[in-house]
């Protein structure tokens, strides 16, 4: 009776702890129940989950050119920076032929 007290309370705290970091809280709480002591540090030293901000199944996609990480938008910062002199001419072709490689 004393062990299911223990993990009911154990997997209740690992259930919490998982759920603030992103993890599925009901897969804790029976890891925090079948193995009290052991579950609990284990999510503790948990890393956070992919959480944040969840994007709705039917938001389109921004176009390719307006995404942060597009070679579009990399080659309009490159070009930027061979006009303020930071890049030379070299290296400006150079990038932009691996930028439109990507493309």
């Amino acid at each position: 009776m004393v062990y299911v007290v223990l993990g009911f309370v154990f997997g209740i705290i690992c259930a919490i702890v998982a759920g603030s970091k992103h993890r599925n809280p009901m897969g804790w709480f029976f890891v925090g129940f079948l193995i009290p002591l052991v579950g609990l540090i284990l999510v503790i030293a948990l890393p956070p989950g992919e959480g944040g901000l969840q994007v709705p199944a039917d938001m389109p996609m921004p176009p390719p050119h307006m995404m942060p990480d597009s070679p579009a938008v990399a080659l309009e910062k490159l070009a930027a920076l061979r006009e303020s002199g930071v890049v030379t001419e070299v290296e400006f072709q150079t990038k932009k032929q691996e930028l439109l490689a990507r493309l």
